[in-house]
């Protein structure tokens, strides 16, 4: 299986289609079509999340970014973070209900929504 890309981001095995180098990969591409810096990041309750928030947190500050770490929270909350504290985007590191071997990055506009699909086609 491959990795899985959707509107809302990408998620894939643990270690096999989901590796650090894929986080690193993905969150670069996204803080360079961001339109400003500050990004709210958060993650669900799986075991690797907090190894990968971590590596989502280092590359958004090796690429400049301000990040506003909210912990464990569902993604609605990030989305709500964005919005209502004026942010540039988002990334919520969740695999949503796919098994716990899985897990992904859902990536979030200043709008405090997904990715559209212009937006999207950067990635791939």
């Amino acid at each position: 299986m491959s990795l899985m890309r959707s509107v809302s981001g990408v998620r894939g095995i643990i270690g096999k289609t989901f590796t650090p180098e894929i986080v690193v990969k993905y969150v670069s591409i996204f803080t360079k079509i961001l339109k400003g810096k500050k990004i709210a990041i958060g993650y669900d309750g799986r075991n690797s999340g907090k190894s990968f928030i971590e590596i989502v947190k280092s590359t958004l500050l090796l690429c400049g970014s301000e990040v506003f770490d909210i912990g464990i929270s569902p993604t609605p909350t990030i989305l709500f973070a964005v919005k209502n504290f004026s942010l540039d985007g988002g990334i919520s590191l969740t695999a949503s209900h796919n098994p716990i071997e899985w897990n992904g990055l859902k990536f979030i506009s200043n709008r405090g929504m997904f990715l559209n699909k212009d937006e999207i086609e950067f990635f791939f």
